[in-house]
């Protein structure tokens, strides 16, 4: 339930809601509205947002004024989908080695505050772009979507796992706050918020949130599952929770299935990126995405370059519509997406079935097929159990196996092991199993538990 504090009488308020607070609920007002609008007329207000900030980029952004040279518009035009098809992809390759030339000198004074953002690297190929305080607003603006989609309840307790900057929410006491964060804090009451470092081992987190007791946790997919094999494996009496929210890695069908027995909670997840802020959001009445098409126009196309129709699978290209600083057009982020089909919830919103993963998280056979490989842990079933592993392909033919074990397994279980893998993965792959003590998170925090580095 959302308190405005504007409803709480004056005597009673630490501090009045400002202009930002009464722009985020007005805001919000149009949300409610637009996302019902049909597909056609969505994408259409898109394109009239797309206009002014093809313009933009075209007459003050170096990089644009020669890629979009050819370009053909002014302000009396109309952009449509071949229009738009001539727009060429911009990479994360071009976003990396060429931000300076990304980035506008002359933006608009009402987008407010300009400041740096940067990507965690979990390709090993962080970014820094530069955004404003009016894509930081739109930010905002999902945050509040989502909970009003989902119904939470903001005076519950809120616990967050993720990375944090070092000295914030160190084990084994993290950080706790009364309000849960810049996205509400100034908007509406909320209740309290702990916070602790990802870096905390397993059976840490699960005594941490024992004592914390929250109503809510936000943390990573891989996390979430480790937290719930852990109170599987040990026999521990689960955590008490009305969601867990999932953010930064794919959440498989599998997982999903197997953290709803344990926590026996609801699981919603969402799709982000530090470059765009919001990209989708779980539908409250199901499982599919719906895309924030009033922050982000999002195309999904095979490798020719096509629209993939639902039930498809293509590269994820967004285009931020609320970014003047460094425009990002047509801008291939490395995600895969699985398109859907119109959702039965009648949001006219587009929708994702499943967030995929990048493409170095696809699994390469020796005659180039390619393929996202999913629920991994099934090649240890019955053989032994595993505390943590990582999959590691550097050649077509080759994959190495990391392990962390309380004990190395015996010569018969390896094979075991070697024949699983090879059964689900083929054949012609030579296995090796290597032990180690800890395989580590990426930058970000974010676990990958298959990596390709053939592709990268």
């Amino acid at each position: 339930m959302l308190i405005i504090k504007s409803d709480i009488p004056s005597d009673q308020q630490s501090e009045m809601p400002d202009k930002t607070c009464e722009s985020v609920l007005a805001l919000q007002y149009q949300l409610e509205k637009s996302q019902w609008y049909s597909p056609q007329t969505i994408q259409l207000q898109q394109f009239k947002k797309l206009l002014p900030l093809l313009l933009h980029a075209k007459l003050t952004v170096p990089y644009y004024k020669k890629s979009l040279s050819n370009l053909m518009i002014d302000t009396n035009s109309n952009i449509n989908v071949d229009l738009w098809k001539t727009i060429p992809i911009l990479t994360r390759d071009d976003v990396r080695d060429r931000s300076d030339e990304l980035t506008s000198p002359s933006i608009p004074p009402e987008h407010g505050q300009v400041f740096d953002v940067s990507s965690s690297g979990s390709t090993g190929k962080p970014i820094k772009i530069k955004s404003t305080a009016l894509s930081a607003f739109m930010w905002q603006a999902g945050s509040i979507r989502d909970h009003i989609w989902h119904g939470r309840d903001l005076d519950k307790k809120l616990a967050v796992i993720r990375r944090l900057p070092d000295g914030i929410g160190a084990c084994p006491d993290g950080d706790h706050y009364n309000n849960w964060g810049r996205e509400t804090r100034d908007l509406c009451v909320t209740g309290a918020l702990s916070v602790l470092d990802i870096r905390a081992k397993v059976d840490e987190q699960y005594e941490w949130l024992s004592q914390v007791k929250p109503d809510y946790l936000l943390t990573y997919p891989s996390n979430m599952m480790a937290i719930a094999q852990y109170i599987n494996k040990f026999n521990k009496q689960p955590i008490l929770l009305q969601e867990i929210r999932t953010i930064g890695e794919m959440l498989t069908t599998e997982m999903r299935q197997d953290a709803q027995k344990i926590f026996n909670t609801k699981i919603t997840d969402l799709y982000s990126c530090q470059e765009a802020g919001y990209i989708a959001l779980q539908c409250p009445q199901g499982t599919e995405y719906h895309i924030q098409s009033e922050n982000v126009f999002v195309e999904i196309l095979d490798e020719k370059g096509n629209d993939c129709q639902p039930g498809e699978t293509g590269r994820v290209i967004i285009s931020s519509l609320n970014n003047y600083a460094t425009p990002l057009i047509r801008y291939e982020i490395g995600d895969y997406a699985e398109v859907g089909s119109p959702c039965a919830c009648g949001r006219g919103l587009m929708t994702l079935k499943a967030i995929k993963g990048r493409i170095r998280n696809m699994l390469i056979h020796p005659d180039g097929k390619q393929e996202w490989v999913v629920n991994l842990a099934g090649c240890f079933t019955n053989i032994v159990d595993i505390d943590q592993f990582q999959f590691v392909q550097n050649n077509k033919t080759e994959l190495e196996v990391y392990l962390v074990t309380k004990n190395a397994l015996t010569v018969e279980q390896e094979q075991n092991l070697i024949k699983n893998i090879q059964e689900r993965l083929g054949k012609y792959f030579n296995i090796t199993i290597k032990y180690t003590d800890q395989i580590k998170r990426g930058k970000g925090g974010k676990f990958e538990d298959f990596i390709s580095n053939i592709l990268t």
